[in-house]
């Protein structure tokens, strides 16, 4: 509701919004006919905090429609009328202040020059790129979603579930998760509104997610691969870094080593079978520092190592790939796969000498067939 309505819809919702004093508890009985005590918005709180904090009102029958969705002007009010309490109402359309507000500070508006579009449902995944550049961050699309997940401000649907998916970005907005998402966000941090950077924010820094996306996984665990047919026991250690976007198992015949420079991160799972180590026999993951690269400039650098067009092969067996390069030369096996995710390049190198072949290719799909993506908990086989 717009806050010119606050004054004329809320006064008999708030003679009967029973608060305790001073600590932002609702009381048992429900102030509106169409919030039964048991609603999870009214439960914990979140709809009456949002009528003490003026952001949100009821209607004139008493009700509060907490499943009606939300249009983009009516949560861009609610945020900027959140914290900025002495806009100048101007031009035409009551929406005009919050707009220009939200504009000077940067943020992405679909109605800027739209009215229409204004006043159209937004989806969550808009209101997390909102959240996000009222915290001083420029993100969209998913990589918003994990931003506000990441640093709390926002929680998803599925109760005990942190994942891209759980949170819903496709879904529309209601006023019950409207004050929710309100709520959250300024009980966790964001306590004014920051502009939003020009440009892009870098992936990389994008906080992790844990707990029930697939990313609570044990340190060690047994596994088994097949070398010429026959299963082979072989233990597993987890790879899991703070601020890498995926985690996997590699052998425990391997050895994790990371490396970082300002043209990226890296890690290589190097050969160490029976404690000898072999350098020439590895298989490296790279994330590119340049995160604005197309196809043709990480195609460009690949041939820079020795993979030309002439090596480029079919996909099928790798469907997450998007380029696959292979060649041998000297009595070595080489070849590269080039993937994207989250608007991200990575490169996966694989090299051995043809000896190794029966041990290195196994343990090689092993590391592959057990990455896990951190923001969505969903497996690299399953594609961008």
């Amino acid at each position: 509701m717009l806050k010119k309505r606050v004054t004329q819809t809320v006064a008999s919702a708030t003679a009967a919004l029973m608060l305790l004093s001073g600590s932002g508890t609702a009381a048992a009985a429900p102030a509106f006919t169409d919030v039964p005590a048991g609603h999870w918005a009214w439960k914990n709180g979140a709809i009456s905090w949002g009528v003490s904090m003026h952001v949100i009102s009821g209607y004139g029958d008493g009700t509060f429609k907490p499943n009606r969705t939300v249009t983009e002007a009516e949560f861009l009010r609610m945020l900027v009328g959140l914290y900025v309490q002495d806009l100048e109402m101007t031009g035409k359309e009551w929406t005009e202040p919050y707009y220009k507000k939200a504009h000077s500070l940067g943020y992405p508006l679909a109605g800027l020059h739209n009215t229409k579009a204004r006043h159209t449902t937004i989806s969550r995944t808009q209101v997390a790129e909102l959240i996000a550049a009222a915290d001083g961050v420029h993100y969209s699309g998913n990589n918003a979603i994990q931003y506000v997940l990441g640093k709390k401000l926002a929680f998803g649907k599925v109760p005990g579930e942190t994942s891209i998916e759980a949170y819903r970005g496709k879904d529309p907005l209601t006023r019950a998760e409207a004050v929710q998402l309100l709520k959250t966000a300024k009980e966790r941090g964001l306590s004014t509104l920051k502009a939003r950077p020009a440009e892009p924010s870098d992936p990389a820094l994008l906080p992790p997610l844990s707990g029930g996306n697939g990313q609570s996984r044990p340190a060690v665990k047994d596994g088994i691969i097949y070398i010429e047919g026959m299963p082979e026991k072989i233990t597993l250690k987890l790879f899991k870094e703070q601020n890498w976007p995926f985690t996997t198992y590699y052998p425990s015949d391997m050895i994790a080593e990371k490396a970082s420079s300002g043209e990226g991160d890296s890690v290589q799972f190097i050969v160490n079978f029976n404690g000898y180590r072999n350098d020439k026999a590895f298989m490296n993951v790279y994330f590119p520092a340049n995160h604005s690269q197309n196809e043709e400039d990480m195609v460009s650098f690949i041939q820079t190592y020795g993979y030309k067009a002439e090596h480029e092969q079919q996909i099928k067996d790798t469907p997450w790939a998007i380029r696959a390069y292979a060649y041998t030369e000297q009595g070595y096996s080489h070849r590269l796969l080039l993937g994207k995710h989250a608007g991200r390049y990575f490169i996966v190198q694989t090299v051995y000498p043809f000896e190794y072949g029966d041990g290195m290719a196994p343990r090689t799909a092993k590391i592959l067939e057990e990455w896990l993506w951190n923001d969505s908990g969903k497996p690299l086989s399953s594609g961008q």
